[in-house]
């Protein structure tokens, strides 16, 4: 496996687990914060996993561009899952 595709497996892991996770927690304590909290913690974690890793293998603008992409994919998943258990939390409050 190349090392591009283990950087996109990477995004991917830290979409798919911090989404999951954070629905999961709305549905059954209804609480936005906190699922909030525990998806970011989640995708930090996994996050911060992927650019240790891509900074091992490469240097210079390669390594930038790498770490850069991380960290505009963390803050991409992050707004995304905020909108989501925003409407989340609306929905339940107008039924």
């Amino acid at each position: 496996m190349s090392n591009e595709m283990i950087y996109w497996l990477f995004i991917g892991a830290a979409f798919i687990v911090s989404s999951v996770l954070a629905l999961v927690l709305m549905v059954k304590l209804d609480k936005m914060a906190w699922a909030f909290w525990v998806s970011f913690a989640v995708n930090a974690v996994i996050t911060a996993a992927g650019c240790f890793w891509w900074d091992g293998l490469y240097t210079g603008v390669q390594r930038l561009f790498g770490i850069f992409g991380y960290w505009i994919a963390f803050a991409n998943i992050e707004i995304i899952l905020f909108f989501a258990l925003f409407i989340m939390k609306k929905r339940k409050t107008n039924l």
